[in-house]
């Protein structure tokens, strides 16, 4: 009896054992469990979240060109002639019909009375013709041959008046006297140059436009340049090239403006802004940026479940304050701080940074 009492004790006592075991597993499982929740907590990134609501954003077209006299005629000579005098300084501001230089009219002066005798002596013998032809002693034949050669007379007569005035050599328009390569006692041939003339105002802005931008543009458009010296003018466009650059696939597009006192030089490096629409864009600054790794830009914004997310933008402008950016949600949490440590689907904790975080 005393031995089966024995066996009963030991039998509890592993029992007892076993069952201690068995739980100090689960405990130790419950730890382990506790453990991995409280790391997986430690490993959530903490991230600087601000609520970026849209705003009307009037959308503009923003080129590089350069500014472009409106008229730009070289003079050359329509005589054979050498110069006898220059009137005008190259860089000097002429108007329409201010004479720059004056050839020597040689025998020009006696061509022109030549030919004004010839004239009266014709008309003298056609009026002698028609009175013989009134009174039916001339034909036909003998009046016409008369007039025939007077009209050709006075053809002589107005060529040499022209070549007259040609060695007077005059501004065209209004304008500025950008070179001059005679002086005087040069020798002048037929199509030599004498002066280059330029008119500054109005002033073009002439750029290239990409086949993407040119369909948003339109003749009359009203747009503002600014030179790369600062000077603001307001202009419209006026003009769309209906074919592209065959190397660049870009449109020329010119903007006039007006340049009173021609401040404005040809040629000066020019941003024009043409306003398109208005759109709901967000201004960012521009550090929030992200680029996804197949080189997308766009910004990494917090979802309301705490995840990340990536969001492909456009960039309509760059300002000094900020970058307005289109293609997000009307209301989001932007991700301005720390963007970089964390992934597209990852999640994180927000910690905001404005007034309407929460």
């Amino acid at each position: 009896m005393k031995k089966t009492n024995t066996s009963v004790k030991v039998a509890i006592a592993i029992a007892v054992l076993g069952s201690l075991w068995m739980l100090s597993g689960v405990f130790n499982d419950n730890k382990a469990l506790e453990a991995e929740k409280t790391q997986k907590i430690q490993q959530i990134r903490k991230v600087s979240v601000t609520i970026s609501q849209a705003q009307a954003y009037e959308r503009s077209l923003i080129v590089r060109g350069r500014t472009q006299a409106s008229r730009n005629v070289m003079i050359r000579s329509e005589v054979k002639a050498p110069v006898r005098n220059i009137t005008a300084k190259r860089g000097a501001f002429l108007a329409k019909g201010d004479i720059i230089a004056i050839l020597s009219p040689q025998d020009k002066p006696a061509a022109v009375a030549e030919q004004e005798a010839r004239v009266k002596e014709l008309e003298a013998k056609l009026a002698a013709a028609q009175k013989l032809f009134d009174k039916g002693y001339r034909g036909a034949t003998d009046l016409a041959a008369a007039e025939a050669n007077l009209e050709q007379a006075l053809a002589g007569l107005e060529t040499a008046h022209l070549n007259l005035s040609n060695t007077r050599i005059k501004a065209p328009f209004d304008g500025i006297l950008a070179d001059r390569p005679v002086e005087q006692g040069d020798y002048l041939n037929t199509g030599d140059n004498i002066a280059h003339i330029v008119d500054l105002d109005p002033l073009y802005i002439v750029a290239e436009v990409s086949e993407v931008d040119v369909g948003l543009l339109y003749t009359g458009m009203e747009g503002t340049a600014k030179t790369v010296t600062g000077i603001h003018r307001d202009g419209f466009v006026h003009y769309i090239a209906p074919t592209a650059n065959d190397i660049t696939r870009t449109y020329q597009v010119e903007m006039t403006v007006e340049n009173p006192g021609y401040k404005i030089p040809s040629g000066l490096t020019t941003e024009i802004s043409i306003p398109l629409k208005t759109v709901q864009a967000h201004k960012i600054p521009p550090s929030a940026l992200s680029l996804s790794d197949d080189g997308t830009v766009g910004v990494k914004h917090v979802l309301i479940n705490n995840t990340v997310k990536f969001q492909e933008i456009e960039i309509l402008a760059d300002e000094n304050d900020g970058v307005w950016v289109d293609g997000l949600p009307q209301r989001f949490q932007l991700i301005n701080v720390g963007q970089e440590y964390v992934t597209d689907g990852e999640t994180v904790e927000p910690v905001f940074n404005n007034e309407e975080g929460s």
